[in-house]
This record gives structure tokens, C-alpha cells and sequence, in this order.
């Protein structure tokens, strides 16, 4: 099931096309970022005891939360929109099997 998640959520990464984001300055008076705002986008597990949560802890997929209660994993780019595609269409895999798994998200 993480090898079809990852597929998934790599296949929903790719397709996102992030909204340009223009700041006054630079050499031209307004400087591009065509890759969008910066941020992050986590899957969060709320059960660490799980047999999936346990799972992708010991493959060093995920790791527990600070509070210790679930785990979580952190999409692997800082590109805001496309972490938050691809955290959603890793869930997206998990909730059709069954698993609770929330998405989150944050800019930075």
C-alpha cells in the first residue's frame, strides 16, 4: 500500500502546476518564483500503534509526533502547493484502504 500511495501522491506532485508567486524588487522591479509560495504538507496518522503507523516508523517513512500519540510524514518538497497535491493524494490511498489520515499544511 506505500508503494501505491508514494505512486500516487509522486503522480499528483507532477501534475500540480503551483501559481506563480511576483514580489516587487529584483532586477527587473518584480521578481518570479514560477514554482509558487514556499511551505509544507504533512500525512498525519493519529494512532501510532497501528500496524501501518508501526510499519513506517521502522522504515523510516514516518516518524512519531511530538506529543507521541500518532506519526507522521512530511511531503518531499517545500514547494507549497505541490507538497500539499502530493500529501493529499498519499491520504487520498490510505482513507480508500481504510486508515485514518489527516492532511496538514503550512507556509512558511
Amino acid at each position: 500500500m506505500y508503494a501505491i500511495a508514494v505512486e500516487i501522491a509522486d503522480a499528483a506532485q507532477r501534475a500540480c502546476r503551483p501559481t506563480p508567486l511576483a514580489l516587487e524588487g529584483g532586477p527587473d522591479g518584480v521578481e518570479v518564483y514560477p514554482e509558487g509560495m514556499v511551505g509544507f504538507a504533512w500525512v498525519h496518522l493519529p494512532d501510532h500503534t497501528t500496524p501501518l503507523s508501526a510499519w513506517l516508523i521502522e522504515h523510516e517513512h514516518a516518524h512519531r509526533d511530538g506529543d507521541g500519540d500518532g506519526v507522521t510524514l512530511s511531503a518531499p518538497t517545500f514547494d507549497y502547493e505541490p507538497a500539499t497535491a502530493w500529501a493529499n493524494g498519499f491520504a487520498a490511498v490510505l482513507q480508500a484502504a481504510g486508515h485514518d489520515a489527516i492532511v496538514t499544511h503550512d507556509l512558511d
